[in-house]
Protein backbone atom coordinates (compact mmCIF):
# COMPACT_ATOMS: atom_id res chain seq x y z
CA UNK A 1 0.00 0.00 0.00
CA UNK A 2 2.73 2.29 -1.26
CA UNK A 3 0.24 5.81 -1.30
CA UNK A 4 -1.07 5.38 2.62
CA UNK A 5 2.64 6.68 3.15
CA UNK A 6 1.23 10.07 2.14
CA UNK A 7 -0.82 10.20 5.24
CA UNK A 8 1.16 10.92 8.53
CA UNK A 9 0.01 7.39 10.20
CA UNK A 10 -0.12 4.84 7.45
CA UNK A 11 -0.06 1.67 9.89
CA UNK A 12 -2.89 2.58 12.16
CA UNK A 13 -4.79 3.80 8.79
CA UNK A 14 -3.84 0.45 7.35
CA UNK A 15 -4.95 -1.36 11.01
CA UNK A 16 -8.30 0.24 10.76
CA UNK A 17 -9.39 -0.18 7.10
CA UNK A 18 -8.76 -3.99 7.75
CA UNK A 19 -10.70 -3.92 11.01
CA UNK A 20 -13.76 -2.59 8.96
CA UNK A 21 -13.20 -5.30 6.48
CA UNK A 22 -12.97 -7.68 9.33
CA UNK A 23 -16.00 -6.51 10.77
CA UNK A 24 -17.88 -6.63 7.45
CA UNK A 25 -16.83 -9.97 6.94
CA UNK A 26 -18.30 -10.81 10.21
CA UNK A 27 -21.46 -9.21 9.32
CA UNK A 28 -21.71 -11.57 6.60
CA UNK A 29 -20.79 -14.34 8.48
CA UNK A 30 -23.47 -13.89 10.54
CA UNK A 31 -25.83 -13.21 7.85
CA UNK A 32 -25.08 -17.16 6.25
CA UNK A 33 -23.37 -15.53 3.01
CA UNK A 34 -20.23 -16.70 4.48
CA UNK A 35 -18.64 -19.74 5.64
CA UNK A 36 -15.82 -20.35 7.81
CA UNK A 37 -13.66 -22.96 7.22
CA UNK A 38 -10.10 -23.71 9.16
CA UNK A 39 -7.59 -25.45 7.00
CA UNK A 40 -3.94 -26.01 6.74
CA UNK A 41 -3.22 -22.49 5.24
CA UNK A 42 -5.55 -20.94 7.83
CA UNK A 43 -3.42 -22.93 10.59
CA UNK A 44 -0.04 -21.58 9.25
CA UNK A 45 -1.45 -17.88 8.99
CA UNK A 46 -2.82 -18.53 12.53
CA UNK A 47 1.12 -19.59 13.55
CA UNK A 48 2.77 -17.04 11.54
CA UNK A 49 0.71 -14.56 13.19
CA UNK A 50 1.80 -15.73 16.69
CA UNK A 51 5.13 -15.42 15.54
CA UNK A 52 4.82 -11.95 14.39
CA UNK A 53 3.67 -10.90 17.69
CA UNK A 54 6.11 -13.00 20.02
CA UNK A 55 9.19 -11.69 18.01
CA UNK A 56 7.44 -8.46 18.41
CA UNK A 57 7.53 -8.84 22.31
CA UNK A 58 10.94 -10.39 22.59
CA UNK A 59 13.03 -7.69 20.21
CA UNK A 60 11.46 -4.94 22.34
CA UNK A 61 12.08 -6.46 25.85
CA UNK A 62 8.59 -6.63 26.48
CA UNK A 63 7.62 -3.32 25.61
CA UNK A 64 5.64 -3.51 22.43
CA UNK A 65 2.13 -4.33 24.05
CA UNK A 66 0.72 -1.34 22.58
CA UNK A 67 1.66 -2.37 19.47
CA UNK A 68 0.20 -6.07 19.60
CA UNK A 69 -3.58 -5.38 17.99
CA UNK A 70 -2.27 -3.66 14.88
CA UNK A 71 0.15 -6.47 14.73
CA UNK A 72 -3.24 -8.87 14.51
CA UNK A 73 -4.91 -6.55 12.49
CA UNK A 74 -2.43 -6.53 9.74
CA UNK A 75 -2.59 -10.54 10.24
CA UNK A 76 -6.11 -10.44 9.87
CA UNK A 77 -6.15 -9.30 6.64
CA UNK A 78 -6.24 -12.99 5.55
CA UNK A 79 -9.58 -13.11 6.48
CA UNK A 80 -11.29 -10.83 4.33
CA UNK A 81 -8.65 -12.02 1.20
CA UNK A 82 -9.59 -15.39 1.75
CA UNK A 83 -13.15 -14.93 1.49
CA UNK A 84 -12.00 -13.26 -1.84
CA UNK A 85 -10.05 -15.75 -3.34
CA UNK A 86 -13.33 -18.04 -3.72
CA UNK A 87 -13.97 -15.07 -6.62
CA UNK A 88 -11.83 -15.42 -9.86
CA UNK A 89 -13.55 -11.94 -10.87
CA UNK A 90 -12.40 -10.46 -7.32
CA UNK A 91 -8.70 -12.06 -8.15
CA UNK A 92 -8.43 -10.30 -10.90
CA UNK A 93 -9.58 -6.76 -9.43
CA UNK A 94 -6.94 -7.47 -6.63
CA UNK A 95 -4.20 -8.46 -8.81
CA UNK A 96 -4.92 -5.29 -11.07
CA UNK A 97 -5.33 -2.76 -8.59
CA UNK A 98 -1.61 -3.87 -7.34
CA UNK A 99 -0.35 -3.83 -10.69
CA UNK A 100 -1.53 -0.42 -11.31
CA UNK A 101 -0.45 0.75 -7.59
CA UNK A 102 3.00 -1.32 -8.79
CA UNK A 103 3.49 0.68 -12.29
CA UNK A 104 2.11 4.37 -10.55
CA UNK A 105 5.13 3.88 -8.18
CA UNK A 106 7.71 2.75 -10.69
CA UNK A 107 6.73 5.62 -13.27
CA UNK A 108 7.11 7.90 -10.25
CA UNK A 109 10.53 6.33 -9.35
CA UNK A 110 12.07 6.59 -12.88
CA UNK A 111 10.78 10.39 -12.74
CA UNK A 112 12.99 10.75 -9.34
CA UNK A 113 15.85 9.76 -11.23
CA UNK A 114 16.01 11.11 -14.27
CA UNK A 115 14.86 14.60 -12.76
CA UNK A 116 18.16 14.68 -10.78
CA UNK A 117 16.02 13.84 -7.16
CA UNK A 118 17.48 10.43 -6.45
CA UNK A 119 18.54 10.50 -3.04
CA UNK A 120 22.32 10.21 -2.30
CA UNK A 121 22.12 9.38 1.74
CA UNK A 122 21.62 6.07 1.15
CA UNK A 123 24.91 5.71 -0.47
CA UNK A 124 28.72 5.79 0.19
CA UNK A 125 29.37 8.88 -2.22
CA UNK A 126 32.85 7.96 -2.05
CA UNK A 127 32.73 4.99 -4.29
CA UNK A 128 29.13 5.05 -6.17
CA UNK A 129 28.69 8.49 -6.03
CA UNK A 130 27.90 8.87 -10.14
CA UNK A 131 24.62 6.63 -9.76
CA UNK A 132 22.97 9.45 -9.53
CA UNK A 133 21.64 7.86 -6.18
CA UNK A 134 18.80 5.83 -5.20
CA UNK A 135 14.94 6.51 -6.20
CA UNK A 136 12.89 5.57 -2.88
CA UNK A 137 9.69 7.27 -4.06
CA UNK A 138 6.54 6.78 -1.75
CA UNK A 139 8.76 5.16 0.54
CA UNK A 140 11.61 7.04 1.85
CA UNK A 141 13.81 4.10 1.57
CA UNK A 142 14.97 2.21 -1.43
CA UNK A 143 14.86 -0.83 0.03
CA UNK A 144 11.32 -0.72 0.38
CA UNK A 145 10.23 0.09 -2.36
CA UNK A 146 12.32 -2.45 -4.08
CA UNK A 147 10.89 -5.30 -1.98
CA UNK A 148 7.44 -4.00 -3.15
CA UNK A 149 8.57 -3.98 -6.60
CA UNK A 150 9.82 -7.52 -6.30
CA UNK A 151 6.04 -8.56 -5.16
CA UNK A 152 4.30 -7.31 -7.83
CA UNK A 153 6.71 -7.78 -10.93
CA UNK A 154 6.42 -11.57 -10.51
CA UNK A 155 2.69 -10.82 -11.08
CA UNK A 156 3.19 -8.64 -13.84
CA UNK A 157 5.04 -11.54 -15.73
CA UNK A 158 2.70 -14.02 -14.61
CA UNK A 159 -0.21 -11.88 -16.63
CA UNK A 160 2.19 -10.95 -19.54
CA UNK A 161 2.98 -14.89 -20.37
CA UNK A 162 -0.89 -15.98 -20.05
CA UNK A 163 -2.19 -17.02 -23.05
CA UNK A 164 -5.00 -15.10 -24.58
CA UNK A 165 -8.35 -16.47 -26.66
CA UNK A 166 -7.79 -19.20 -29.49
CA UNK A 167 -9.76 -18.81 -32.96
CA UNK A 168 -12.48 -21.70 -33.91
CA UNK A 169 -11.62 -24.30 -36.49
CA UNK A 170 -13.91 -22.12 -39.05
CA UNK A 171 -12.40 -19.04 -38.12
CA UNK A 172 -12.84 -16.17 -35.42
CA UNK A 173 -16.33 -14.91 -34.34
CA UNK A 174 -16.90 -11.83 -32.76
CA UNK A 175 -16.65 -13.09 -29.05
CA UNK A 176 -13.66 -14.94 -29.59
CA UNK A 177 -12.03 -11.87 -31.51
CA UNK A 178 -13.04 -9.59 -28.41
CA UNK A 179 -11.55 -11.75 -26.16
CA UNK A 180 -8.21 -11.98 -28.17
CA UNK A 181 -8.26 -8.27 -28.30
CA UNK A 182 -9.15 -8.15 -24.56
CA UNK A 183 -6.50 -10.34 -23.61
CA UNK A 184 -4.11 -8.73 -25.88
CA UNK A 185 -4.37 -5.01 -24.27
CA UNK A 186 -4.03 -6.95 -20.76
CA UNK A 187 -1.11 -8.49 -21.81
CA UNK A 188 0.40 -5.20 -23.23
CA UNK A 189 -0.61 -3.67 -19.94
CA UNK A 190 1.06 -6.23 -17.96
CA UNK A 191 4.31 -6.17 -20.22
CA UNK A 192 4.31 -2.20 -19.15
CA UNK A 193 4.01 -2.64 -15.37
CA UNK A 194 7.37 -5.48 -15.76
CA UNK A 195 9.44 -3.70 -18.03
CA UNK A 196 8.90 -0.35 -15.61
CA UNK A 197 8.87 -2.05 -12.49
CA UNK A 198 12.23 -3.84 -13.46
CA UNK A 199 13.76 -0.58 -14.84
CA UNK A 200 13.07 1.23 -11.25
CA UNK A 201 14.05 -1.85 -9.07
CA UNK A 202 17.59 -1.31 -10.53
CA UNK A 203 17.31 1.99 -9.88
CA UNK A 204 16.65 1.17 -6.37
CA UNK A 205 20.30 0.02 -6.27
CA UNK A 206 19.16 -3.05 -4.30
CA UNK A 207 21.33 -5.99 -5.06
CA UNK A 208 19.64 -8.33 -2.92
CA UNK A 209 15.93 -7.50 -4.91
CA UNK A 210 18.21 -7.72 -8.12
CA UNK A 211 19.03 -11.42 -7.30
CA UNK A 212 15.40 -11.79 -6.02
CA UNK A 213 14.15 -10.66 -9.65
CA UNK A 214 16.03 -13.67 -11.28
CA UNK A 215 14.96 -15.86 -8.51
CA UNK A 216 11.43 -14.79 -9.33
CA UNK A 217 11.73 -14.74 -13.33
CA UNK A 218 12.80 -18.33 -13.01
CA UNK A 219 10.39 -19.78 -10.89
CA UNK A 220 7.52 -17.79 -12.77
CA UNK A 221 8.83 -19.25 -15.95
CA UNK A 222 9.21 -22.62 -14.89
CA UNK A 223 5.28 -22.29 -14.17
CA UNK A 224 4.26 -21.35 -17.20
CA UNK A 225 6.16 -23.77 -19.73
CA UNK A 226 8.96 -26.74 -19.41
CA UNK A 227 10.01 -25.14 -22.65
CA UNK A 228 11.17 -21.93 -20.69
CA UNK A 229 14.30 -23.32 -19.79
CA UNK A 230 15.70 -22.58 -22.86
CA UNK A 231 15.20 -18.66 -22.02
CA UNK A 232 16.82 -19.33 -18.46
CA UNK A 233 20.93 -19.53 -20.34
CA UNK A 234 19.71 -15.59 -20.64
CA UNK A 235 19.38 -14.65 -16.77
CA UNK A 236 22.98 -14.80 -15.84
CA UNK A 237 23.62 -12.18 -18.67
Amino acid sequence: FPFLNLASHPSAMLAGMLLVCDLMWAGKLISGKRQAGFGVTDLLVLLFGVLFAASGLIGSSGRAVDGLMPAFLLVSAWIPMRALSGSALWKKRCVGALLFSSFLCAVLGIWQYLSGRAELRWLDVSRFGDTGGRVSILFGNPNLLAVFLLLTVPLALGAMLASGGRAGESGMDGGVRSERTSGGVRRSCAGAVFLTGSLCMVLTWSRGAWLGWIVSVFLMLLFHSRRSLSWLFLLPV
